[in-house]
């Protein structure tokens, strides 16, 4: 509890990778430019040179209360000014906080909500909802000075924090159902499910760091595979607050009455609509029985083929099926020498007696396909096992792979990471144009690691989930060179007939490349949307939505 969350990148302060992990990575890279490594910035100096609010909230009757749960606190505005990507991470190193929101409301109730979106309405302040801060695609930055003068407006920007309403307000032992507050994190919405004997089964990498309603703004995909990869597949109703009033959904299993309002106006929304106060989730047991292996494979295509026929097979449904390419096992020290792995699991709350054959049926189609069993047995992993393995290993590094990015950006590369989906025909020629089309526009070709790995498969097709490690120049910034890479990359996306985003959400990083790839007419619908319920336009403006659609 007494751990301070960084004001630059990921995490906590004290999180910083091992030497032993930085030198395996480094291992696998090449030397950085001289003189491209950044220093934390001096954070007094950040808060003394902070640009001053752009307005002032006086105090009357009708803005007594958001005087009392507005901050103008230098910090907090600079901890509210950026996500977590490398773009973010980078700047904030740099000390480039140019455009911080005004202020930083932190409500404690839902009339707190309707409050401040009927001042902000008025005043022509844009607001900005909040969750835990780890968005990667620039979903929670202000918008930009550009933005602002072709939309002639706002006056101002207040990001919304939610961590206030944080609690498990109800749960439904015969449904299998929990109402939580949006705010809640993960780690807390855990150990109060944990008092009525439940948990979601929904664990982003981000899980320590965001909270429910933001999983379920930006369509968060979890940890697991295959099944309920996505929030969506957990929420069956959601309360909203919008400028014009209150959106409440009705708690049901499933419904042919119309399209599904959860999904119309709150899934996936990015805040553009309002904010989310409430979601209703289905909840379970705690898992109890877990088996998992790890398969080996010296051509990474064979493994494709492999995790296709697994997933495909109708039988087969892994809570883990991660295929990593050889660079990043080895990178990560799930393998000791460049072999692709296939990391295999299955679970259960109950009835585990079945485990042990769906993994072996997993295994035996996976050998089908030239795969290598580890030489360890499969790993039989209870609730109290502790069990060294390939799983373990993953793990570990999926949970630290955010802190050995933030370190790589101090000591100089480009590193970043970015998410797609495709059908399985579409996929070597998806992989090819990203390896070949990165990489050319890359500061030095020659010194550009590019990964891959399945983090979410289906039987129609992979998520593939690329990582971009690169040396910088010295005499370009580092934020340009990378976006130069990143557009190369999501041009090949397009391209290739795969999705501007997965699980990473759309933001402001991918609004040009969403907006072509989904259809004229469904956007102008969005934005038809938009103008009933914020007729103001100050919802999360220029996210998703063209603002000029939107009628600002």
């Amino acid at each position: 509890q007494n751990r301070r969350r960084s004001c630059w990148g990921w995490g906590y302060t004290d999180g910083a990778p091992a030497p032993a992990a930085l030198k395996r990575a480094e291992a696998a890279l090449f030397p950085t430019n001289a003189g491209t490594s950044l220093a934390e910035p001096n954070w007094n100096t950040v808060a003394q040179t902070l640009q001053k609010p752009r307005f002032r909230i006086l105090k009357d009757a009708e803005t007594e209360r958001l005087v009392e749960i507005c901050s103008d606190d230098a910090l907090d505005r600079v901890q509210h000014c950026y996500g977590k990507a490398f773009r973010d991470v980078v700047r904030a190193l740099q000390g480039q906080f140019d455009n911080p929101p005004d202020y930083v409301a932190y409500p404690t109730c839902e009339e707190d909500i309707l409050r401040l979106l009927r001042y902000c309405q008025r005043e022509h302040i844009a607001v900005i909802p909040y969750g835990g801060g780890s968005s990667v695609v620039g979903g929670i930055e202000p918008p930009g000075h550009g933005l602002t003068q072709q939309m002639h407006w706002p006056r101002g920007v207040i990001t919304v924090d939610m961590k206030n309403l944080d609690r498990v307000l109800e749960v439904d032992h015969v449904s299998l159902t929990a109402r939580v507050q949006a705010g809640i994190y993960g780690p807390e919405l855990l150990q109060q499910l944990k008092h009525h004997g439940m948990t979601l089964r929904h664990f982003p990498q981000s899980f320590e760091f965001s909270t429910v309603g933001g999983w379920v703004a930006t369509r968060a995909g979890g940890h697991y595979a295959s099944g309920r990869t996505h929030i969506d597949d957990f929420v069956l109703s959601v309360r909203m607050v919008t400028p014009k009033g209150v959106i409440q959904t009705r708690k049901l299993p499933a419904s042919g009455a119309g399209p599904q309002p959860e999904r119309v106006v709150a899934i996936g929304s990015e805040g553009i609509f309002g904010i989310i106060t409430e979601c209703t989730l289905t909840v379970q047991k705690p898992v109890r029985h877990r088996v998992s292996q790890a398969v080996y494979f010296d051509d990474f295509t064979d493994g494709v083929e492999a995790v296709r026929e697994i997933i495909q097979s109708g039988s087969l449904q892994p809570s883990n099926c991660r295929l990593v390419d050889a660079i990043e096992s080895f990178a990560n020290g799930l393998s000791p020498s460049l072999t692709t792995t296939l990391i295999l699991g299955f679970e259960a709350s109950e009835h585990p007696d079945a485990l042990e054959k769906l993994l072996e049926t997993a295994v035996k189609i996976a050998q089908r396909h030239r795969g290598d069993v580890a030489k360890s047995a499969a790993a039989n992993q209870t609730e109290s096992s502790n069990a060294d393995s390939a799983v373990d290993t993953w793990k570990d590094s999926f949970l630290k792979a955010p802190y050995l990015r933030d370190a790589l950006v101090k000591m100089g590369y480009i590193t970043e990471t970015f998410e797609t989906a495709c059908t399985w025909d579409r996929f070597p020629e998806l992989h090819k144009e990203i390896n070949e089309c990165v990489r050319a526009v890359a500061p030095d070709p020659d010194r550009c690691v590019i990964t891959c790995r399945f983090t979410h498969v289906y039987p129609s097709g992979p998520a593939p989930y690329f990582t971009i490690i690169a040396a910088a120049r010295t005499d370009v910034d580092r934020v340009l060179q990378w976006d130069l890479m990143k557009r190369a990359a999501c041009e090949a996306i397009l391209r290739c007939g795969a999705t501007a985003t997965h699980h990473h959400a759309v933001g402001r990083d991918h609004g040009e490349f969403y907006r072509r790839e989904a259809d004229p007419l469904f956007l102008a619908a969005l934005s038809a949307i938009k103008r009933t319920l914020d007729p103001e336009g100050i919802m999360n403006p220029g996210i998703v939505i063209n603002p000029q659609l939107a009628g600002r």
